[in-house]
C-alpha cells in the first residue's frame, strides 16, 4: 500500500484530556465521508515549548506517518494505553489519564466511540 498523501485541507476533531502536567490537546484528522481512516494525529500540551511538548509532537508525527501507511489507529491506542508518568491523573475513572501517551490513547478511544455512536 502506498503512503497516503496529506491533503492541503483536512477536517478533524480535537479532544482535551487532563494529563498530569496540564491539559493535553489531541486532534485526529482526515476522515472522509466514505469512512476512510484518520491520517493525522497532533498532540500538544498546554505549555509552549519544552521537552514534554517536543515528545508529544514526536508521538503525533510518528502516529501520523503510520496512519498514512495504513496502520490501524487502534494499534496506537493499544500500544500507548497504560503508560504512566510520575504525575498521573487517575480520577474520575472514566477520564483516567496516567501520562501524555496514555492521554493520546484515551483521545483515540473517545474518537472511535464517537464514530461508533454516529453510525
Amino acid at each position: 500500500m502506498p503512503r497516503m498523501e496529506r491533503p492541503k485541507i483536512i477536517e478533524g476533531k480535537s479532544y482535551q484530556i487532563t494529563a498530569g502536567c496540564e491539559h493535553l490537546y489531541v486532534t485526529i484528522s482526515g476522515e472522509k465521508d466514505n469512512g476512510a481512516s484518520p491520517i493525522e494525529l497532533i498532540a500538544k500540551i498546554g505549555k509552549a515549548g519544552g521537552c514534554t511538548n517536543c515528545l508529544n509532537e514526536a508521538i503525533g508525527r510518528v502516529v501520523s506517518i503510520g496512519l498514512q501507511w495504513g496502520v490501524p489507529i487502534e494499534e496506537y491506542m493499544n500500544t500507548l494505553r497504560g503508560l504512566q508518568c510520575d504525575n498521573p491523573k487517575p480520577f474520575p475513572p472514566s477520564e483516567r489519564c496516567l501520562s501524555c501517551p496514555d492521554g493520546i490513547s484515551v483521545a483515540i478511544r473517545k474518537h472511535l466511540e464517537k464514530d461508533d455512536k454516529s453510525t
